[in-house]
């Protein structure tokens, strides 16, 4: 089993907390805007989150032209000082902190903050789930590079078939035996073509609930902090010894 040790160069660049509960009673943007602006105010360059939704009707004259709809579900605030940016939503926050990563306790600490302040503007109701999420940037060597000289459980190409990887995104979803939680790890390349230096790659760690938070009856925080373990069980091991030994 790989040893979890203090890695003095972490890859990680951006490391999140979510918690998710609906605030839809109380969304109202523009007051919002303000409000929470206030409470967080070296985050000055706010963005709004607006997915589309397309509507198609066909009818027996044909399909009408299609019909576009975009309401503003959340809004970014990030900072020209800082490297923490906050995702208020109308079914949620999300506290995201960018490289340089300092550890779990500051990082914790930070996204309870942020979600006070968002409970006490958009009361939402009862906190139905929290997760945690880590994207690391990896750079591996060219020279002798193969996937399984750095990842334990690399994509293979199909057998007796002499085929290699054009590009891959490797998503795997564990069920974590006497948790009720589960792991998420996503792999790939983040280029395209080979680059003149070392070769890029993104492991992106994020643990999930198997059932809602008021199901489980357990504290926030002892939630938390257990998928802060699995995060870097997974971490320590998807890697092999040598690939840590890059960041130590």
């Amino acid at each position: 089993m790989p040893e979890i040790f203090h890695l003095s160069r972490a890859p990680i660049v951006e490391a999140l907390v979510n918690f998710q509960a609906n605030a839809a009673h109380l969304w109202q943007p523009e007051k919002l805007r303000s409000a929470l602006a206030a409470k967080w105010p070296e985050h000055t360059e706010i963005q709004e989150i607006r997915p589309l939704e397309i509507n198609l009707t066909q009818t027996p004259d044909g399909p009408l032209p299609p019909e576009v709809k975009s309401h503003i579900q959340g809004l970014m605030f990030r900072s020209k000082t800082q490297t923490s940016v906050h995702q208020a939503r109308r079914d949620g926050y999300t506290f995201s902190k960018l490289a340089p990563y300092e550890d779990w306790l500051a990082l914790e600490t930070s996204a309870f903050a942020g979600w006070d302040d968002f409970k006490g503007i958009l009361e939402p109701e009862e906190l139905n789930a929290v997760g945690v999420r880590f994207i690391n940037r990896l750079e591996f060597p060219q020279d002798g590079f193969r996937l399984s000289r750095y990842f334990t459980t690399p994509p293979v190409p199909p057998p007796k078939l002499n085929w290699k990887f054009h590009g891959f995104m490797h998503h795997t979803l564990y069920a974590v035996d006497e948790s009720q939680c589960m792991v998420q790890a996503i792999i790939k390349p983040e280029f395209l073509q080979a680059p003149a230096g070392p070769l890029p790659f993104i492991l992106d760690i994020e643990i999930i609930l198997k059932e809602s938070l008021p199901a489980l009856g357990r504290d926030v925080r002892d939630v938390l902090n257990e998928m802060h373990d699995l995060k870097n069980n997974a971490f320590f091991h998807l890697l092999t010894e040598e690939a840590l030994q890059l960041y130590k």
